[in-house]
Order: C-alpha cells, then structure tokens, then sequence
C-alpha cells in the first residue's frame, strides 16, 4: 500500500493530469478485463486447496484454464479498444495486456499461498514487485521516457511477483489440457464469475463512462477523478487483505457449530477496519 502510494505521488506529479487519467483509464480498462478472464478461477482453486489438498492434475487444469481464457479475453478487448481510444491509449492497452496477464497468473500463485494461510510467501512477491514497479518507475522519469514506457514500469514489478511467487510455491506447474474437468471447473466458477463481474463493474466502469463523454486526450476530468479515486483505492485494499486471510479458515470451518460467531467476530472486525 505505501509503495503504490509513494507510486501515485511520482506518477501525477511528472505525466500532469491528462496523461495520468489516461493511464488509471488503461488500468480501469484492463481491470474489467481481468474480471472476465479470472472467470472466478482464484476463488475457486483457494476454495478446493482450503478444503483438502488437490491433486498437481486439478492444479495444473486450473492454470491451463486460466492462460486459455486470459489469452482469449484480452484479444478480444485490446481488438475492442481500437473502436474506443485514441493510439496512444490503445499503445497503452496493448502493453498493459502483458502485466494483466502475468497478474492473472500470479493469482492462482496467491490462491494457494491463502488457501494453505502462508500469506508470507504472498507477502515477499508483493513487495518485490511492488518496489520493482517503483524502481521501474522512477527509472523511467529520471531518464524523461516517455508515457508509455511508464505504461511498461507495471510489467516489470508483475513479472517480478510471478517469477518470486513461483520460487517460494515449490510446486512445479505445467499444462494440462482437460475438457471435462474444465466444464466441471467453469459450471462451479460460474456464480463466483457473476458476482464478480457485477462487482467490477461498480468499481471500474466510471471512469470507463467519464472517458467516453470526457475526452480523457484533451479534457481533465478523467484525471482529476482518477487520482481522488486511486488514493482511496490504495488504502481500500486493507479490507481486501483481512477478506483474504479470512477466506479459507471460513471454508475449512462452515460447517463447525461456533462458525456463527467466528463470523460476527469477522464482521466486527471488518467494521474496525474499515472505520
């Protein structure tokens, strides 16, 4: 959280507000973008791990699964972009694809890091990438690149968490190509997937709908919105932290009688947090 703020600070002082808009704009594009290629597969493969632990040949279906559909949507919404934006933004898309999908892959990574609660692990490729990404960032303003090179400081810190992730895993991880275990996989997610998107969809598409009425090339709005809104997004991800380290001790305890007061404690929690 402080390492992404300290990240917001550089990055709006030196693009100035047009060019900051369009890039939490790329970031907002290809956030819904990663609801619809997560497909709920995250939930669902920390679920199964919490449970009992699954076989190497559900895993690695599940990462197969995932590298399909996160192939397939981004195509289709980086061809989608070219109906939208402007060249650089597209530029900007076409680039930012490629940390949204080492991000994608490094979910999976993190399901089982939370599903087994050594979210340790998750912790040192967090902030790797993290200070990698900041690295990257003040790198390329300390040389004056330009905007989209700014764009590619986010692919750096997210290879960096998947190469970090996969070391501390100590689980190898290869393809597996099996269709009924896909449907059974997707038919399961699906739920997940629906809540989900509807959830991104609150979070990310006001700024897609600014842009459209709100040139974000050549008006401020985009910007002004986006930077207010990224400074509460940083800190909103304290409440994501505790729902994730509670997520499996709730799997592997539903069905224990005290789990009604686990729950409310949660609640409490939660409430304190967020105050």
């Amino acid at each position: 959280v402080f390492l992404g703020l300290i990240t917001t600070i550089i990055l709006t002082r030196y693009l100035g507000v047009l060019a900051f808009g369009q890039l939490n704009l790329i970031f907002a594009y290809l956030g819904i973008v990663s609801t619809f290629a997560d497909f709920g597969l995250t939930t669902i493969l920390a679920r199964e791990e919490a449970r009992s632990r699954v076989k190497d040949s559900f895993v690695n279906a599940v990462f197969t699964l995932r590298i399909i559909l996160t192939i397939t949507t981004l195509l289709i919404f980086i061809i989608l972009s070219f109906f939208l934006y402007s060249k650089q933004i597209i530029f900007g898309i076409m680039i930012y694809s490629f940390a949204s999908f080492f991000l994608l892959f490094y979910n999976m990574i993190f399901s089982l890091f939370q599903a087994r609660l050594i979210m340790e692990k998750h912790m040192i490729s967090q902030i790797s990438g993290s200070f990698l990404t900041l690295l990257a960032t003040v790198l390329f303003i300390y040389l004056k690149l330009p905007f989209l090179w700014i764009v590619g400081a986010q692919v750096v810190g997210n290879v960096i968490i998947v190469m970090v992730g996969l070391r501390l895993l100590g689980r190898k991880i290869s393809f597996n190509i099996n269709v009924s275990v896909f449907k059974e996989i997707l038919k399961n997610a699906s739920p997940i997937f629906a809540s989900s998107i509807i959830a991104v969809l609150y979070w990310r598409l006001d700024i897609i709908i600014l842009s459209l009425f709100k040139d974000p090339n050549v008006l401020p709005d985009v910007g002004i919105y986006s930077t207010a809104y990224r400074v509460f997004e940083v800190f909103i991800v304290f409440g994501t932290f505790l729902t994730n380290a509670l997520f499996p001790v709730f799997v592997q305890r539903i069905d224990n009688k005290n789990f009604p007061r686990l729950f409310m404690e949660s609640i409490v929690l939660s409430l304190i947090t967020s105050v």
